[in-house]
């Protein structure tokens, strides 16, 4: 009922929801054999894909790095396996 009102007043003031972002919660995963990353709650039902980032607010935290249905893996930055490219150019 609820979602319902919502979805009838953004039809009348013509306002469109374009977003790419997925929000998953964290499971804890102690048999890693990373020493810092995280399960999420999202897979590829959910439109996850191996390499998209892993964003905490506006920082960058994390990649993933293994999809299933309906779960995947994010390495974390702070893992000594991480290896995100980064390219710097002059200003």
């Amino acid at each position: 009922m609820y979602l319902l009102l919502i979805d009838k007043l953004r039809d009348l003031i013509n306002e469109k929801i374009n977003s790419n972002e997925i929000l998953a919660k964290v499971i804890i995963d102690k048999e890693s054999p990373y020493l810092k990353s995280v399960v999420l709650n999202k897979g590829t039902k959910d439109k996850v894909n191996i390499g998209m980032a892993i964003l905490d607010g506006v920082y960058l935290v994390g990649q993933i790095i293994e999809v299933n249905y309906t779960n995947s893996r994010a390495l974390l930055l702070s893992d000594l396996n991480s290896k995100i490219p980064v390219l710097l150019e002059p200003i």
